[in-house]
């Protein structure tokens, strides 16, 4: 029974407590209402709305004030005398926002008798208060040596209001200039020179207010270069045709220095002007073209092209009157290795042990076209050494080169077989005698049983040539003496 009272009793006594706190809750009001805006800079004013409602008559003091982290300051205190039931309107100034103030703030009210009894208090919302403005601009400008780089910035403060005036300093390649904001707005021309450095270079920009918010920006100026030239370098402006030109195409900008990693488009034109090859060269890089052996002679134009700047070289297909000479087989093997079309006589000097032979034959061949030569038809059997024409090349001797760069133009030790019928042989043998006196004689001596049958080729001519004659002259003295119609016209008298 007695620990029941004394339950009851700690329960009653906690009851008036909560009674106690919850009293100005219930039947007083004090609200606070600030704008609805949650960060402020310095030179802003915060005007808040305050009301109070109180159940019963109260006389005595009512305090505002701001509070910020640390920091507090009571900015408003009147004295204040309000009726029962009414809620009274309080006329509470606005508060400038200066420094110290900064960081997260609220206002809290007091309502208190003149003897210091706190009748009601309350507080408003949080807010921000900062001296932090912004600068609203590209992070990145591009220009162009020469030209003219106009600098705009939009400065706001937090709240997204302009900064109604103000200034800048802009610091660009250690030069600053100051200039004036105005209505939130930021304009400055950076002007660079004709021979600016190329590259990504920053801008500090530094603005400021007559409040002492401050905003700071970097952004980068990329200078960009100027194209101004292209280089053609031809390793030789000479080019025999089967080999490859060579040439470093570079694009230069206006300071003479390389352009990397430029696109260059670059055009083969063959001298009748037709565009023959056409490449992209990554600059710089290096252009090859691989001339064919029947190349035409000429003039060839190189055309180098990035946007608005070109360069023309030239390089020269020389003419090349050239053929090339082959032993097979009793075969001499002519191909005109060339690149202009072979028109002339062909003269070949066969040396053998103590003889001496010449072929000339005219020929006629294009580009890369070929023909042959029997050799056993022209000259006895045997081995020679063949002097080449002075034009002419030996093809063994430059079957693994790529020029045509003369070599020793004798075909040594070619062996020539006949295996044509012995007549042929030596009706062969009897023309190149008649047809070469000087290589004949030892030729014959040379050969016994080609000399038996020229001599009896030669008696048998001879006999036929005076037998014809001997026959003919029969033939006449038959036709004089015939007297088979001798008398026809004389009669004799029949006597008896």
């Amino acid at each position: 029974m007695a620990i029941t009272i004394k339950r009851l009793l700690i329960l009653q006594l906690v009851f008036l407590i909560i009674l106690l706190i919850i009293i100005p809750i219930a039947f007083g009001e004090i609200t606070i209402t600030l704008p609805k805006k949650d960060i402020y800079n310095y030179g802003e004013k915060l005007a808040p709305d305050v009301s109070i409602k109180e159940e019963q008559d109260y006389n005595g003091i009512f305090k505002i004030s701001l509070i910020c982290n640390e920091y507090s300051l009571q900015y408003y205190t009147t004295p204040l005398s309000i009726k029962a039931g009414f809620r009274t309107q309080l006329d509470v100034p606005d508060i400038a926002l200066f420094s110290p103030i900064s960081g997260k703030c609220f206002l809290e009210s007091d309502f208190e008798t003149v003897d210091n009894e706190k009748i009601g208090t309350s507080s408003s919302n949080e807010f921000t208060v900062t001296n932090l403005i912004n600068l609203e601009i590209a992070d990145t400008l591009e220009a162009k040596p020469s030209e003219d780089v106009l600098l705009t910035a939009e400065i706001k403060k937090h709240s997204n209001e302009i900064v109604a005036s103000g200034e800048a300093e802009i610091t660009f390649l250690d030069k600053k200039d100051n200039v004036g904001i105005a209505l939130g707005r930021l304009e400055h021309t950076l002007h660079l020179s004709k021979d600016a450095e190329i590259g990504n270079f920053p801008i500090f920009i530094n603005a400021k207010d007559k409040y002492g918010n401050y905003g700071d920006k970097t952004i980068f100026l990329s200078i960009m270069p100027i194209p101004t030239k292209i280089e053609n370098l031809l390793e030789n402006d000479v080019i025999i045709p089967g080999n490859a030109l060579k040439a470093k195409i570079a694009l230069y900008d206006h300071r003479g220095i390389v352009m990397n990693e430029s696109i260059i488009n670059v055009k083969l034109f063959a001298p009748s002007d037709k565009l023959i090859a056409e490449k992209e060269i990554i600059g710089p890089g290096t252009l090859e073209f691989k001339t064919e052996r029947s190349q035409l002679p000429g003039t060839y134009l190189i055309l180098s092209t990035f946007n608005d700047v070109k360069r023309q070289s030239s390089f020269t297909v020389p003419e090349i009157k050239k053929i090339s000479v082959s032993s097979s087989n009793n075969f001499m093997n002519l191909e005109n290795i060339g690149n202009v079309k072979y028109s002339d006589k062909v003269m070949l000097t066969l040396e053998g042990k103590n003889k001496k032979y010449t072929i000339q034959k005219k020929i006629a061949l294009n580009p890369e076209e070929e023909t042959s030569i029997e050799l056993s038809k022209e000259v006895p059997e045997g081995t020679y050494d063949i002097i080449l024409p002075e034009n002419a090349v030996n093809l063994e001797a430059i079957k693994n080169e790529s020029n045509f760069i003369a070599k020793p133009n004798v075909l040594k030790g070619v062996n020539i077989d006949d295996n044509r019928p012995v007549i042929k042989k030596a009706a062969h043998a009897f023309s190149t005698v008649t047809g070469a006196v000087a290589g004949t004689a030892s030729y014959v001596a040379s050969n016994p049983t080609l000399a038996t049958i020229i001599i009896t080729l030669i008696i048998l001519v001879t006999v036929a040539y005076y037998s014809k004659g001997v026959i003919a002259r029969r033939v006449r003295r038959k036709k004089q003496y015939n007297d088979s119609n001798l008398f026809h016209d004389f009669k004799l008298e029949n006597k008896k």
